[in-house]
């Protein structure tokens, strides 16, 4: 799977970008690797007088009456990528609409119902409503299995949809106390049930089909049984800055990475990092040079380390293109078999490395990710025997530097907060 901004795809099959370039030879060598566009805004119907910005205006999922039957897919010359349809499960509906007028009461997540601003107009009022309501979750599903009925849409993306508290004891919300007052129910069970019913609809209609959960650090356990991919990272940014955090070397550890990036490898779902560091500004996107590229070369590492993905957005995309590139010669993909440092894989590695490896079907390949969290270059042998298995022929195919030692074994010099990768043959 690869994650990457729209604008980086080159909309006019006669010309072309680092990132479509990529992606057609990745795809020729691999068809199996998805292309996603995560935020295809604009689906939505938008009340006839609104003005603004489409983003605030896509919480009600109802898709516009103009909606191509081709949505959801892009074509550049030979390739297809997928259109993720942006959305919020986030407890937020626009109120311009009949179904509001029609279930609103039931919607609210208070015993006040809906109080209309007074400093907005009519067509971009909002409400806070309760995903605990069954008749809330009835208008989701009907909304997106409308924008799937009417377009090639088979991939959702829900940014920060998260639970809300709820004190509407009308329709079971809150808990009623002796005293009178009401204490609020956090709706993750209300939260969960959003997502399977659209999950399944979903898988329904398109068996690979694909849910992507942006939770930017709130990561909901209960949710996750029924999304593919969970989208983290938004949530470094304010960590970053222009002095001593331009990168991620001292707010994202390996155990961090481990914990929040490695779910694919415990309790399912893929993992998606979302860099920050053009959004933030600690490193603007005029500034990247030779010595700034180290700062992606830390968190592509550590990607690559836990058999990761990272969104191609906020970054050089250029740069990350091109190592991604140098990998695709080597034939990996999710077929290989993943086996990570924390677990005995045969590989001696020094004090603050970690290796990590992927085994091709046949067991005639393997491909090597070795990370350095030090600051402090390390040198490291690359084995020619790993368990079992005796190979003839290491390539490089992102190194530093490397040479044989005076027993023919190659040594490779990994640098600070760095990585190298080799492909054993």
């Amino acid at each position: 799977m690869r994650f990457v901004a729209e604008g980086s795809v080159s909309q006019n099959p006669k010309s072309s970008t680092p990132v479509s370039e990529y992606l057609e030879a990745a795809i020729r060598e691999n068809p199996n690797i998805q292309a996603v566009l995560p935020w295809w805004q604009g689906w939505w119907k938008i009340p006839a007088d609104y003005r603004g910005n489409v983003d605030h205006a896509g919480t009600t999922p109802e898709p516009k009456e103009d909606l191509s039957p081709d949505a959801g897919m892009i074509r550049y010359r030979d390739t297809e990528f997928i259109q993720a349809a942006y959305g919020r499960l986030s407890g937020e509906v626009s109120t311009a609409n009949p179904w509001f007028a029609q279930f609103g009461d039931e919607w609210v997540a208070n015993t006040a119902g809906f109080v209309p601003s007074s400093n907005r107009p009519f067509e971009t009022q909002k409400a806070i409503v309760s995903q605990a309501s069954e008749s809330l979750r009835d208008f989701y599903l009907w909304g997106y299995n409308d924008l799937m009925e009417r377009s090639k849409t088979k991939a959702l993306y829900f940014d920060v949809s998260r639970p809300v508290d709820d004190t509407n004891i009308y329709r079971g919300g809150g808990v009623l106390m002796p005293d009178g007052s009401i204490e609020p129910t956090h709706n993750i069970l209300g939260m969960r049930e959003a997502f399977k019913r659209i999950y399944t609809l979903l898988k329904q209609k398109h068996p690979d089909g694909q849910v992507y959960y942006h939770s930017s650090g709130a990561i909901m356990l209960p949710l996750l049984s029924f999304v593919d991919a969970n989208v983290n990272g938004e949530n470094y940014g304010g960590l970053l800055d222009r002095k001593e955090n331009r990168g991620y070397e001292r707010v994202l550890s390996i155990d961090q990475v481990r914990a929040e990036y490695s779910m694919q490898n415990n309790i399912g779902p893929g993992t998606m990092l979302l860099p920050q560091f053009e959004r933030a500004k600690s490193i603007k996107k005029e500034e990247w040079n030779e010595d700034l590229y180290q700062h992606i070369d830390y968190i592509l590492g550590l990607t690559l380390l836990h058999d990761s993905n990272i969104w191609w957005i906020y970054v050089p995309v250029k740069y990350l293109a091109s190592i991604y590139t140098k990998i695709i010669p080597t034939g990996l993909s999710a077929e290989w078999t993943f086996l990570p440092y924390w677990h005995e894989n045969g590989v001696q590695s020094p004090e603050g490395v970690y290796t990590s490896l992927y085994q091709s079907p046949d067991q005639k390949r393997m491909f090597l990710v070795a990370m350095n969290t030090s600051a402090t270059e390390q040198k490291m042998e690359v084995p020619l025997t790993i368990g079992p298995n005796t190979f003839t022929e290491i390539e490089g195919i992102y190194v530093a530097s490397d040479r044989k030692d005076g027993k023919g074994a190659l040594v490779t010099a990994i640098p600070g907060h760095g990585f190298v990768m080799y492909l054993l043959k």
